[in-house]
């Protein structure tokens, strides 16, 4: 059986009443806490000045008797020592006397031994400044012995130190034990000792300190042992065996003692046992010679606490102690204690009557609330009763408070947007069948239990399909027995097998039309409903015509194969005009070359021939620069890898334009970073024709200064991971605008207006070269301040010393066959096949250099013979020049 739910407002009223009541009964507590901690702290506060009091008591007590005891040692020790010196001193006048009457020593010595001492005076001795024994009063067997024999270790040390001493000062104080044969002595003697000089003797007089210790001890009995009380504190002294010399007088009544607060009663022989333990120098501390007990005696069951301090005299052995009583202290305490208990009493009534009155108070004010509150919540049952039905809105101003109107405002906010949701559904439904209509698109849902589809819009009546068993729905078999034989596998794996391919990219498939023909669909789903194993239990998507989609895509491929006949027919026809064109440019170039060598020629006819070969030569950079531009355009240049040297690669370069910038009177610069690899991998005839371009250029528009080719390695390209090979080409030229520093890469653009220079295409080959290498070109100028083109490469080094290693398997062997020869008049071939056949290397030279300027300067075939020369490979030159063309199609080429 459910237990019934609590009603809010019985809830709101018990809390209310909890809530009323804590406040007051936390108040209390803490009160009656504070003052029970606050009287606990004054109680200790006052039970710590008290117990320092009675401890500064008991230890005044007992230092004031062991200062008596000093006091009096001292001042017996005092009247000793001038005993001692007033006989030595009589016996000093003694033997003055007797030697001024011309008397020798043993005579001297004889009249001291008739001086007789009583036992309380002391004895004569006397030695030799060595420690001899001339005379001994108490033992003349000892006698011309010496003294230092009869002492060892320190002792004998101390004596030796005396005897130099009394030497040297005439007199000194000695205290030493007595003289035995047998070690050791505990007789303390204190000496008195004084030097003759004349007779050269030491007269000595001793006491032992043992009767002034006795003395002073009956003394000290004597006078405690009547009068042991002093103010409220008793005297006590122990004697070695931890007997009772002096007993406290408050212990009379007492026979018993407690020691611990929970141990048995013991004797009182076992408290001085314990306080004799108390007192050892070694065993506590002065702060641990405190010692607080129980009293019991044996006529009364009454128990009286006490406190004793004792201190140890480890001269004598005694422990000297004084007892103090604390049953008056214990009886003030727990009258404060009693005390404060009935003020705890009278504090918790008070506390309980005002809890009592103050809940009357607030379960009046409580079930006012609760009568208001119930009728706000009456008001809310109805409006939620009806919400299933044409609800209306709360009335905000029947509501009692503010709560419950801000509750009311979002009940009707809530109503007022549930109506407008309910607007936009409809709207959405409408909005939805237009779109699908416009579309061309169906809505199905698949019954996967029932294995039965179920479509919208009357897709199936559209296919000629009117008559099945169910208003726009089919059975899965029947859909695969309609579908197109090829498409039947991936429509059954998309609603059988529920392949997660339908729900992302979908399926195209092909349905028959019920008059024949087969329709183009596209279908895409997913899994609406699960079962409670996890399995699909509905599948739903949506379904477009794609005839005509289709119909597009058939239309676009057969235009893709125009456009591809077409770029074969624009190849062929590039292949045809570089032939074309070539060859009467060859033959006009090889004629006004000849016609230049007549000698009847004057001067003004040879400057005519020459404009008119350099305008032929610009004809024929300006036909090499478009080709070379087609070809890169068409794929028809392939990038051919290779090993190189950098740095001999770009100081060929340089060399090559060595001789163009010193005619202009311009610094041609290399700078290559010593930290690049030797040898790298590229494709070194496209580098070096971009390399040579870009100087071409730095120098045509430097008019002073230099040209500098800095090498460098640079942060990695984005499309690579390694780091990149920087080649910088800086100039002091005319510089560029900044806005239009991009433009000079889009082919025939040229900047300078009138002044214009080139055809234009340089910069963009030289782009596109870069870009076939898989690097970037890119420009920093500023107009009047020169240029600096940025080529970067990525870098594949080859070596054990290297930056980033190269696939191995794309380097191509050094050999790659050769650029083919063309464009090259007849005349010009044999002059560079004559001069290689004779190794004439200054003719060469002056050849290549004649033919860059003559518009083969980017030529690969060129390059190729440079780099050949370069290394002095004359066999390898010669070669290239006698097999690159055969004999039928050499005069389609040469003229």
């Amino acid at each position: 059986m459910k237990r019934a739910k609590h009603s809010l407002i019985h809830s709101y009223l018990v809390s209310m009443l909890l809530v009323a009541i804590l406040p007051v009964t936390l108040v209390g507590y803490l009160w009656i806490a504070d003052a029970r901690q606050s009287f606990q702290q004054s109680a200790a506060l006052w039970q710590q000045s008290h117990m320092q009091k009675y401890r500064a008591e008991l230890s005044q007590q007992v230092a004031s008797v062991l200062s008596y005891i000093e006091f009096r040692q001292s001042q017996m020790q005092q009247l000793l020592r001038q005993g001692l010196r007033y006989r030595v001193e009589e016996a000093m006048v003694i033997a003055d006397a007797l030697y001024q009457s011309g008397a020798d020593q043993a005579s001297v010595l004889s009249a001291l031994r008739k001086l007789q001492l009583q036992a309380q005076h002391g004895y004569y001795t006397v030695l030799s400044p060595e420690g001899s024994i001339l005379l001994g009063q108490k033992r003349p067997h000892l006698e011309q012995r010496s003294l230092l024999q009869l002492y060892q270790g320190e002792e004998r040390l101390a004596l030796q130190n005396a005897l130099a001493e009394v030497v040297a000062k005439g007199e000194v104080y000695l205290t030493i034990h007595g003289v035995s044969e047998q070690r050791p002595n505990t007789d303390l003697l204190l000496a008195f000792a004084q030097y003759h000089p004349q007779l050269n003797i030491v007269i000595v007089n001793h006491n032992a300190l043992s009767v002034i210790a006795q003395q002073v001890r009956a003394e000290v009995l004597q006078r405690f042992g009547n009068n042991n009380s002093i103010a409220d504190t008793s005297i006590f002294i122990l004697d070695k065996d931890a007997q009772l010399l002096v007993r406290p007088d408050s212990l009379q009544d007492y026979d018993q003692v407690t020691v611990t607060e929970a141990g048995p009663s013991l004797p009182l022989v076992e408290l001085w046992q314990q306080l004799f333990g108390l007192a050892q120098p070694d065993s506590a501390q002065p702060s641990q010679r405190f010692l607080t007990y129980q009293l019991q005696g044996a006529q009364s069951a009454a128990v009286v606490p006490a406190m004793s301090y004792v201190r140890s005299h480890p001269e004598w052995q005694w422990v000297v102690g004084a007892q103090i009583l604390l049953a008056d202290y214990y009886q003030e305490l727990a009258l404060q204690q009693q005390s404060f208990d009935k003020k705890i009493q009278r504090s918790i009534i008070f506390i309980v009557a005002v809890i009592a009155l103050f809940l009357m108070l607030v379960s009046a004010i409580a079930y006012s609330f609760y009568r208001v509150n119930e009728r706000g919540f009456k008001r809310f049952i109805q409006f939620f009763n009806r919400s299933g039905e044409q609800a209306e809105a709360i009335a905000v101003e029947d509501l009692p408070y503010k709560e419950f109107v801000e509750l009311a405002h979002h009940a009707n906010h809530m109503l007022a947007q549930r109506k407008s949701y309910e607007q936009d559904l409809r709207r959405s439904k409408r909005r939805f069948r237009l779109a699908l209509k416009a579309s061309n698109s169906y809505l199905w849902e698949l019954d996967v239990s029932k294995q039965w589809l179920k479509f919208t819009g009357k897709f199936l009546t559209k296919l000629g399909y009117q008559q099945l068993p169910g208003q726009e729905s089919i059975g899965v078999e029947q859909l695969l027995d309609i579908c197109h034989p090829d498409d039947k596998a991936i429509v059954a794996d998309g609603l059988v097998t529920h392949n997660p391919q339908l729900a992302a990219a979908g399926i195209e498939f092909r349905i028959k039309h019920a008059q024949g023909g087969y329709h183009w669909f596209h279908s895409r789903g997913g899994v609406i409903g699960e079962r409670l194993a996890g399995e699909a239990g509905f599948l739903a998507g949506i379904v477009t015509d794609i005839g005509d989609r289709k119909c597009l895509e058939s239309d676009l491929q057969r235009a893709h194969v125009e456009v591809e006949e077409a770029c074969h027919v624009r190849e062929q026809f590039l292949a045809s005009m570089s032939h074309e064109l070539h060859t009467p440019l060859n033959n006009i170039l090889g004629h006004l070359q000849l016609l230049q060598r007549d000698p009847e020629m004057n001067d003004e006819q040879r400057r005519q021939l020459q404009s008119a070969e350099q305008a032929g030569n610009y004809l024929l950079r300006l036909v090499n620069d478009i080709l070379e531009l087609s070809k890169i355009d068409s794929g028809y240049m392939p990038v051919q890898v290779g090993e190189y040297c950098l740095v001999e690669l770009v100081q060929g370069v340089v060399d090559k334009m060595t001789s163009k910038a010193s005619a202009k009177g311009l610094a041609l610069v290399l700078d290559v970073d010593a930290s690049l690899p030797q040898k790298v991998a590229l494709d070194g005839f496209k580098l070096k024709q971009i390399l040579m371009n870009l100087l071409s250029n730095a120098i045509k528009y430097t008019q002073c200064g230099q040209v500098r080719l800095s090498v460098t390695l640079a942060e990695p390209l984005p499309q690579c991971s390694g780091p990149s090979l920087r080649f910088a080409i800086s100039d002091t030229g005319i510089g560029i605008d900044e806005c239009m520093a991009q433009e000079i890469f889009k082919p025939f653009t040229q900047l300078g207006g009138a002044n214009a220079r080139g055809t234009g295409l340089g910069l963009p080959i030289c782009w596109r070269l870069s870009q076939a290498l898989g690097g970037e070109l890119s420009v920093a100028s500023s107009l009047g301040q020169g240029s600096c083109f940025s080529l970067s490469l990525p870098l594949h080094a080859v070596g054990a010393d290297v930056v980033g290693e190269y696939d191995s398997q794309q380097l191509a062997a050094p050999s790659l066959a050769p650029p083919a020869l063309t464009g090259l008049a007849a005349e010009q071939y044999e002059q560079l096949r004559w001069a290689a056949n004779r190794g004439d290397i200054e003719r060469l030279r002056e050849l290549f250099q004649h033919l860059a300027e003559s518009g083969f300067g980017d030529s690969d075939w060129l390059l190729y013979c440079r780099q050949q020369l370069s290394d002095f490979d004359l066999k390898g030159l010669l070669d290239f020049l006698n097999g690159q063309l055969s004999e039928n199609n050499r005069q389609g080429a040469l003229t």
